[in-house]
C-alpha cells in the first residue's frame, strides 16, 4: 500500500488534500505546500513529506520533513483512537506535575 500511493498519487494530489482537508483550520498565510499538522510553511529546499494512511493508502495531506518533523512524529500505527490515547496521557502527566499546556 505505501508504495502504491506514493507511486500512483504524485505531490499534487496531496497538495490538493492538504488544502481540503487541513487549509480551513490554518486560514491566513497558510498554503496548500505547509505542514498540515503544525503550518509550518515548507521551505524552498525541499517540500514536505506525504502523509498517507498505512492502511487505506488514502492521501492524508503534507507533513514537515526530517527526523523531528510532524511526519516522523507519526508512526504508521498510529490511528485516531491511538492518538487520542497519547494525548490523554500526556495531559495526565502534565496534570500530575502541574505544567500549564
Amino acid at each position: 500500500m505505501h508504495a502504491r500511493t506514493l507511486r500512483d498519487d504524485p505531490y499534487p494530489v496531496y497538495r490538493d488534500v492538504n488544502a481540503r482537508i487541513h487549509g480551513p483550520a490554518f486560514g491566513g498565510e497558510w498554503t496548500a505546500d505547509d505542514c498540515g499538522v503544525c503550518g509550518k510553511h515548507s521551505t524552498l529546499a525541499r517540500h514536505n513529506d506525504r502523509d498517507h494512511d498505512h492502511v487505506t493508502g488514502q492521501p492524508r495531506g503534507l507533513a514537515c520533513p526530517g527526523n523531528q518533523g510532524c511526519n516522523a512524529l507519526m508512526p504508521k500505527q498510529l490511528t485516531l483512537a491511538r492518538a487520542r490515547l497519547i494525548v490523554a496521557y500526556l495531559e495526565r502527566v502534565q496534570g500530575f506535575y502541574g505544567v500549564e499546556s
